[in-house]
């Protein structure tokens, strides 16, 4: 095993390469991480990003870390360069197609190329486009690069005026899904100060956030008259996004009376399991069973979650849920 001393010997990027090609060649799990962990201590990975050299130093480390077993920190390394180029990317996708990750290799090529396909539009000059921007979000967005898609988003508007709802709701929806809720309240403001026109999908998304703030619900309440004065509290998604925000906050009589305002046809699992679970979490088990029953009068199945949910809370009443 290799033995590292620190203030002893300068370690040069020549001896660096060495000890990694040897290191891969002899595949051991214990003197890769030894290699790699000194050379974050005492060198610094940061110092061999510059250039097509530091690349190439990068990449062999990948391997070495592959070809060791050492997947995660490969992982994390890759995850970590500012630069990549399809060797790297093929470092870690054999990895992963080699561990039966199919779905995550799939992925991670998708996500590469379109960062590939964004730089090359930088370059070109093609990123200040509505349309182009638009998918940018959505992409990022959809592939779980958050930070990618708000910088995408936020260099826009700093530039250009954009007044786009699609645009700024796709942002929100963003967030939302990464659960990054005071940053979907904070767009939604600044999206209401800019101007820009809202839909169903905007109040629906930021009002689920609004359950899980913590403010008691009157952040949603307002949002909820403003949606009433805009003629989107009405909506199927809004109106269940009412319901979940009001349950999580503990206003149950506010989300039954938009539960009880829903047109009966209009009611979606999504609906009922909202109004169910809003129950259980504030104690109210017997509004919870009575809501259950009705449900599937309805001819709707509950999620497992919910009736998981509703059995445990209800244990003590010794009550059998069919």
């Amino acid at each position: 095993m290799y033995e590292f001393r620190e203030n002893v010997y300068i370690i040069t990027t020549d001896i660096y390469v060495s000890l990694v090609v040897e290191c891969t060649q002899k595949r051991d799990a214990i003197e890769a991480a030894a290699i790699y962990t000194h050379m974050k201590k005492n060198a610094g990975i940061v110092r061999f990003l510059k250039g097509s050299t530091g690349l190439c130093l990068l990449n062999r480390i990948l391997l070495m870390l592959v070809s060791c077993g050492c997947f995660d920190v490969a992982h994390q390394l890759f995850d970590e360069m500012p630069r990549r180029n399809f060797i790297s990317l093929a470092i870690v996708m054999a990895a992963l197609i080699d561990n039966h990750l199919f779905e995550e290799a799939l992925g991670l090529f998708e996500v590469d190329l379109g960062k590939m396909v964004h730089g090359w539009m930088l370059k070109m000059g093609y990123d200040r486009g509505l349309v182009v921007d638009t998918a940018l979000v959505e992409f990022y967005g959809k592939s779980g690069c958050l930070m990618e898609a708000n910088h995408v988003f936020f260099d826009l508007i700093r530039v250009v005026d954009h007044r786009d709802t699609v645009l700024w709701t796709g942002v929100i929806v963003n967030n939302g899904r990464e659960q990054c809720f005071g940053e979907v309240i904070r767009i939604f403001r600044v999206m209401g100060e800019a101007g820009v026109r809202m839909n169903e999908y905007t109040f629906s998304t930021v009002l689920k956030a609004c359950g899980r703030v913590g403010d008691g619900g009157l952040f949603g309440q307002q949002i909820h008259a403003n949606a009433i004065k805009l003629g989107f509290d009405s909506h199927v998604f809004v109106m269940c996004a009412l319901i979940d925000m009001y349950g999580r906050c503990g206003l149950l009589n506010d989300a039954k009376r938009v539960f009880d305002r829903m047109d009966r046809r209009k009611r979606n699992n999504a609906c009922w399991n909202a109004m169910v679970t809003g129950f259980i979490h504030h104690g109210l088990y017997i509004d919870a069973l009575k809501t259950l029953y009705e449900m599937k009068a309805a001819g709707l199945k509950p999620q497992k979650s919910v009736m998981d949910e509703v059995r445990l809370a209800c244990g003590s009443l010794k009550l059998e849920i069919t």
